[in-house]
């Protein structure tokens, strides 16, 4: 029986991890859960944007509970805070620096949800061997995408200079490469975009 600690940005991909592992035999508690064990494993769920959660998740990671964490890219995840609550945006960044500052050490696997396939095999099979089961993963099934975020094109995102910041983060160049290719490569798409928006439709030929 393997417990696991779940200690997410909000949008990153959260509860496809819950209904993933939910699905598979974990029952989610409250990373302050004190109750007592039972006979399936435990999946620790909370948000690192509270500060009493994000102690609780490194007080477990400590005592040998392994984080998992699931990995979105940052322009994407910035835009479903926005299209979902844009007053509470100012949340956003802070609990990023959470992560990356305070929780990174702890985390044992990402699970790149619109990341590269190769990186999803990798995911996988770290997660198995550190579960010791063989799980069922549906990397393309969506789950609770309200802002309709979660395959929207990069070319399309307004990033803020504080995402940016975040996303030249190692972490994120891992999965998403530098970010400097990415500028080139949006650039490159946002003209491809822009001219088939101002193109004309043509008339069909006459009979």
């Amino acid at each position: 029986m393997t417990n696991l600690v779940l200690c997410t940005v909000p949008h990153t991909g959260t509860q496809w991890c819950v209904r993933l592992l939910a699905d598979q035999g974990w029952h989610e508690l409250g990373l302050n859960y004190s109750g007592n064990s039972h006979k399936f494993p435990h999946l620790y769920h909370g948000h690192c944007m509270k500060g009493s959660q994000l102690t609780f998740a490194i007080e477990r990671a400590k005592r040998g509970t392994p984080v998992i964490m699931p990995m979105r890219h940052p322009y994407r995840v910035q835009e479903s805070w926005r299209r979902r609550d844009e007053r509470n945006m100012g949340g956003l960044i802070p609990t990023y620096r959470n992560m990356l500052e305070e929780l990174l050490p702890y985390v044992r696997v990402w699970l790149p949800i619109d990341g590269r396939p190769i990186d999803q095999a990798i995911a996988e099979r770290q997660l198995d061997e550190l579960t010791g089961r063989t799980l069922t993963y549906r990397w393309h099934k969506v789950v609770n995408s309200k802002g309709n975020t979660w395959d929207m094109s990069l070319a399309k995102a307004e990033p803020t200079e504080e995402i940016r910041e975040i996303r030249s983060h190692p972490v994120f160049t891992q999965f998403y490469g530098t970010i400097e290719d990415e500028d080139k490569d949006r650039q490159s798409e946002a003209r491809v975009w822009q001219e088939m928006e101002h193109k004309e439709p043509s008339l069909p030929d006459e009979l």
